[in-house]
């Protein structure tokens, strides 16, 4: 493979990262509260309504009891991507300054995104959805030191190869 844009990976994984987890909690929150109001509300349907609730949103709410291991999952594997990426990309040691200094952007850029994932999971609406999301949650309010470790694996990683192909010490 010549792959060249190794770094750009840790920008898709932050932001992808952050829109799954938020669209994932609301999606849960969101069928629960229309659960929620189905079981509480009568329309008028039908006598049996609790039991046409149940065999269709129960279904979905059990349907998205994954979801908090599939993201934790997901999330792994992306950072596992981007160390595997990281060793077939093609790069030359005049690119390590600028590596470095996209990492320092990386870091700062995912403090802020910390913080508003901080922020939403305070937010007492959706606190009780998040914390059926505590594994992704412990990695987001850590976001910052996540990157920072899979940012210099993946530097180390990509800077080995560099440096067996360029020859080395006695090369």
């Amino acid at each position: 493979m010549n792959k060249k844009a190794g770094i750009m990976d840790m920008f898709l994984y932050i932001i992808i990262a952050f829109i799954m987890i938020i669209c994932s909690v609301l999606l849960v929150y969101m069928a629960g509260q229309v659960k929620h109001t189905f079981d509480t509300n009568d329309m008028g349907l039908h006598s049996d309504q609790s039991k046409i609730v149940n065999e269709t949103f129960g279904n979905v709410l059990i349907g998205f009891n994954v979801l908090p291991w599939a993201l934790v999952f997901l999330m792994v594997g992306m950072g596992i991507a981007i160390l595997v990426s990281s060793y077939f990309t093609q790069t030359s040691p005049v690119y390590f300054v600028p590596y470095i200094i996209i990492m320092i952007i990386l870091v700062i850029v995912s403090v802020p995104i910390a913080n508003s994932y901080e922020t939403l999971y305070s937010n007492a609406d959706l606190s009780s959805t998040f914390i059926q999301f505590f594994a992704v949650s412990y990695i987001f309010t850590k976001l910052p030191i996540w990157v920072s470790v899979i940012g210099i694996l993946a530097g180390i990683v990509m800077y080995i190869r560099m440096f067996r192909n360029y020859g080395g010490a006695d090369g």
